[in-house]
């Protein structure tokens, strides 16, 4: 972490080190963001305190040394949340790859009828949505392309993507209901 020297040299370090309310405002973020397993405390206030002594070795000054470090650590936890995010897969992508899979291969008859039958009971667009997705292979570009026709206005493929998650989602209630 820092040693006693920089708390010493710098009296804000011991500040930001004894600021229960930091560690309290660190603790909400982290729970907030779902990220207690993740990431503790600890870790978040050992990196202000880096943080901390890097700019005041720099010069600069840190009038307000608390606020200073809840503004760092929340940037901090943001950084580490859009990390573990962008590494994690979603529940859309993980049901896609199973319905690929599962009706790609050798899916029995029921199990296929079944999934047919809550596909019906889907509200129409996300019967085509689906349809295109899983059973036409198309990519989440062309699909924006034909709702793009269908529609009469342009659809990014980010919106075809989400209005997919939607379709998905709707898919998986009534599967598990």
């Amino acid at each position: 972490m820092t040693n006693a020297k920089n708390r010493d040299d710098y009296p804000e370090v011991a500040e930001i080190l004894q600021s229960d309310k930091l560690r309290n405002h660190i603790r909400l973020r982290l729970y907030v963001r779902k990220m207690n397993n993740a990431l503790s405390d600890e870790d978040v206030v050992n990196h202000v305190v880096l943080c901390l002594v890097e700019t005041l070795q720099s010069g600069k000054s840190v009038s307000y040394p608390i606020a200073w470090a809840k503004v760092v650590s929340e940037r901090y936890i943001n950084s580490q949340f859009n990390k573990l995010k962008s590494t994690k897969t979603t529940d859309a992508d993980k049901i896609e790859y199973l319905a690929n899979r599962q009706l790609e291969q050798n899916t029995p008859l029921d199990e296929q009828a079944e999934i047919l039958q809550k596909i019906k009971q889907l509200t129409s667009g996300n019967q085509k949505l689906v349809i295109w997705r899983f059973f036409q292979h198309l990519s989440w570009h062309e699909i924006a392309e034909l709702l793009t026709q269908e529609e009469g206005k342009i659809i990014r493929t980010a919106t075809a993507r989400k209005r997919g998650e939607r379709a998905i989602d709707e898919l998986r209630k009534q599967y598990l209901d």
